[in-house]
């Protein structure tokens, strides 16, 4: 592998995020026919840093963090390991049910629960997470918007029927998402402090594997996960890539704010901005806000008709651009008037007619010099060569004919 150090080609900009936005989640698995592997497991999650476990072979919640250990007392891990227990029949129940829809009889096959929540100290709860999955794809999901389960396949409608039927429990999820979630979040972000808050600074590195190759940005060994990588093109910002913008449409419709989004397709919040707002072509204005109204927009174009060569900036706003004017012969209003009698005089004259005439103008002759004089070849460090120099004069001759 070959380091690029071609940074005015190529930028790799890493942009180090250590936002107040944390994450509540658990995972719950359930297995059949897999060896050596427990049938039942669970995971406590905050910020993507494990700090929970049980499986039914220990058959005793454990703590994943020195300082989780440290946290809390016996009874939390009393009450935790009985809540994994009474769990641990209803996931196996619900793989025989499955297997009765997907008209499945043995095999190996998996049941998996993810809920959790999200919160943000500037703008509060940002998101929550409450789903199911069957083998290793979706099964039925909440959708919080609604508050009502969202079944992509069909075997999972009864399920859905039956759940968005019972609002009471609909009602206590909600409750739970937005409310105990949040306080038990903001407990173990106060416990692991100290760890899940650490800020370590990526190691950053361009890789090609030969000259025809892509240019690969690697950026390893970093904490928090919350980083931002941009790729630069000669100071422009790359295209969102095909994956990014799928990720931005798919939660924008689910309703997450921008600054999620951003996070979750690791991109910028202006490029979100523009991708949802159909801009990710470019802008094309500089965004500053204007400070005329309609009506002043009115009055200036008045002055600019009236004024032609008014140093007037805002013009460009209207239509107008500052060009070179065209060079015309200076006439007073009665000449303009006897020019415009001579050509109605003769608008309808015939060819044969304008052949009898003769055309003239005053054109100046410079007997001396030229005022621009010929052009020279010449090489590099001639230009002191007196067979490339031109004669000039201050006031050369010339006639008016």
């Amino acid at each position: 592998m070959l380091i690029l150090m071609f940074v005015f080609v190529y930028n790799c900009n890493v942009c180090l995020v250590f936002p107040a936005t944390h994450s509540l989640q658990y995972v719950y698995s359930g297995s059949s026919g897999i060896p050596n592997l427990p049938e039942f497991m669970t995971v406590g999650l905050v910020d993507g840093e494990p700090f929970t476990y049980y499986d039914s072979n220990i058959r005793r919640e454990v703590p994943r963090q020195e300082w989780m250990a440290k946290a809390v007392y016996a009874a939390y891990w009393d009450q935790q390991t009985q809540i994994s227990m009474n769990t641990e029949p209803v996931f196996k129940n619900n793989i025989e049910i499955a297997k009765m829809r997907f008209n499945q009889t043995g095999g190996i096959h998996t049941v998996q629960w993810m809920y959790g929540c999200e919160w943000d100290d500037e703008i509060g709860v940002t998101g929550a997470v409450h789903q199911y999955g069957y083998d290793g794809s979706d099964f039925i999901a909440l959708d919080f918007r609604t508050m009502t389960y969202v079944a992509p396949v069909m075997q999972a409608i009864p399920t859905k029927q039956k759940w968005d039927s019972n609002r009471a429990e609909l009602e206590n999820i909600k409750s739970y998402f937005t409310q105990e979630c949040i306080d038990w979040l903001k407990k173990y972000v106060s416990y692991g402090k100290c760890t899940l808050e650490r800020t370590v600074r990526p190691e950053v590195s361009l890789l090609q594997k030969d000259p025809s190759s892509p240019v690969t940005c690697h950026a390893t060994g970093f904490f928090p996960k919350g980083i931002v990588v941009t790729w630069f093109n000669m100071g422009k910002t790359a295209d969102l890539t095909t994956g990014q913008k799928s990720i931005i449409d798919t939660l924008h419709r689910m309703g997450k704010p921008q600054k999620f989004i951003a996070k979750e397709a690791g991109c910028s919040q202006s490029a979100v901005s523009k991708h949802i707002n159909g801009k990710s072509s470019g802008r094309t204005k500089c965004g500053r806000r204007r400070c005329t109204s309609r009506k002043d927009d009115r009055g200036l174009q008045r002055i600019i008709k009236q004024r032609r060569f008014k140093n007037l900036a805002d013009g460009l706003e209207m239509g107008y651009n500052c060009r070179v004017p065209q060079v015309k012969p200076l006439l007073n209003l009665s000449q303009c008037r006897k020019h415009l009698n001579w050509a109605k005089e003769k608008k309808d004259w015939t060819v044969g007619q304008w052949s009898k005439v003769l055309f003239s103008n005053e054109s100046k002759v410079c007997l001396s010099f030229g005022n621009q004089g010929p052009r020279v070849w010449r090489k590099t460090g001639e230009e002191q060569n007196p067979s490339c120099l031109r004669s000039s004069v201050k006031y050369p001759q010339s006639v008016m004919i």
